[in-house]
């Protein structure tokens, strides 16, 4: 075979993906996504998108709200849901730990189709009456404990280890869901609850009597960064540059994909792949219709994050020039530590009692076994 030269071969890859990229998603008459809260800016997001493909090509988003990672994902695997516009909850799902360390849950055969990287802040959001300037300034105070979220407890647990501050050194809020803490901030019930500066939330918080504070997370503090990262090394150094009551110069709080777009192994290829297509064929239509849409920005898109890609999304990053032999490497390297933990989590519930206080913790243990045992770092214990 003759081979062309790279010059023609760039020019005919690019071609191929133009046509194609022109091309209309092939979407079934409806989708469903679940997402965070209505009124949150990863729902709102949702609608918007659903909004462009329902007078394009005649497809209708149904967009269900889930207080809970483990509501968001707990449709999806049982087939009545087609995606999970979730947040580091995913990721929590895969390792089978937190609110899925449980016999009914364990880990999760999830993979990634999309992820949302805006430029709004996210961190501790506090009312500006509250008495909290730093993040130092929440001991003592009432901090939300999100029933059934792991993914912002968790990120809250980093948090208070970033300020060299534990649970034991703030007063713990329980609450049900996620609205609940908006709406603990918004009554003055609770001091500190973990938000993104791009949603109605935030815009509400700013227009109470007290208005809206972001307590910073400097970036140039070594030891700080290195407490928080033992807690949720998922987390990375944002500099936020819109939201309510966000310095436009900007803020330094944190950065994690939110919400990052997500399904299970088993979903089907072609749906997947044309889901993901619509999500940037329609960008230019919906980037501007929610707070933080533009974080879905192809460009914007990190592939490396620490869950495997589903196969009908990277169909389409192949198309648009942006995966790469070494990902699939990595993808595949993903793939088979999620099949460590699966295997681990097989081989524990069928010699396992399912009753007692201590199934967690002994989970934990024979899960972390395993991975070491693999070379690989459980992170969890």
């Amino acid at each position: 075979m003759k081979l062309l030269p790279l010059a023609v071969g760039f020019v005919l890859a690019a071609s191929a993906f133009q046509s194609a990229a022109a091309s209309k998603p092939d979407l079934p008459s409806t989708v469903s996504w679940t997402a965070f809260a209505a009124g949150t800016s990863g729902y709102n997001q949702a609608v918007a998108l659903g909004n462009v493909m329902r007078e394009d090509i005649g497809t209708a988003m149904r967009v269900v709200p889930g207080e809970t990672d483990v509501a968001r994902l707990v449709p999806v695997r049982q087939g009545r849901i087609d995606f999970a516009a979730s947040g580091a909850g995913s990721y929590f799902a895969q390792e089978g730990v937190l609110d899925f360390a449980r016999p009914d849950l364990g880990p999760q055969n999830l993979r990634l189709v999309a992820m949302n990287m805006a430029d709004a802040h996210m961190g501790v959001v506090t009312r500006g009456d509250s008495g909290v300037r730093t993040l130092r300034d929440l001991r003592g105070k009432r901090v939300a404990y999100v029933a059934g979220t792991p993914s912002l407890n968790t990120i809250m647990k980093a948090t208070l280890a970033y300020a060299d501050l534990t649970w034991d050194d703030v007063e713990r809020v329980e609450v049900p869901g996620f609205k609940a803490a908006m709406d603990g901030i918004l009554q003055g019930r609770i001091d500190g609850a973990i938000l993104t500066a791009a949603s109605g939330f935030a815009t509400q918080i700013e227009a109470t009597s007290g208005g809206i504070h972001w307590p910073q997370y400097p970036q140039d503090d070594d030891a700080a960064w290195k407490r928080l990262h033992s807690v949720a090394p998922f987390l990375v150094k944002h500099t936020g540059t819109s939201g309510a009551g966000v310095d436009p110069n900007g803020s330094e709080g944190l950065g994690q994909p939110l919400p990052l777009l997500a399904s299970y192994a088993d979903k089907d290829e072609d749906l997947v792949y044309n889901m993901t297509k619509a999500l940037f064929h329609y960008y230019d239509q919906y980037k501007d219709a929610a707070p933080g849409a533009e974080g879905w920005a192809l460009e914007r898109q990190v592939f490396d994050w620490g869950m495997p890609f589903h196969p009908g999304a990277i169909r389409y990053y192949k198309e648009a020039g942006v995966w790469t032999d070494d990902l699939d490497e990595m993808n595949a390297d993903l793939i088979s530590r999620q099949e460590i933990i699966q295997q681990a989590w097989s081989a524990f519930r069928s010699g396992s009692d399912s009753s007692g206080d201590d199934f967690e913790r002994r989970w934990l243990a024979a899960r972390a076994k395993a991975l070491e045992d693999a070379g690989r770092e459980p992170v969890w214990r």
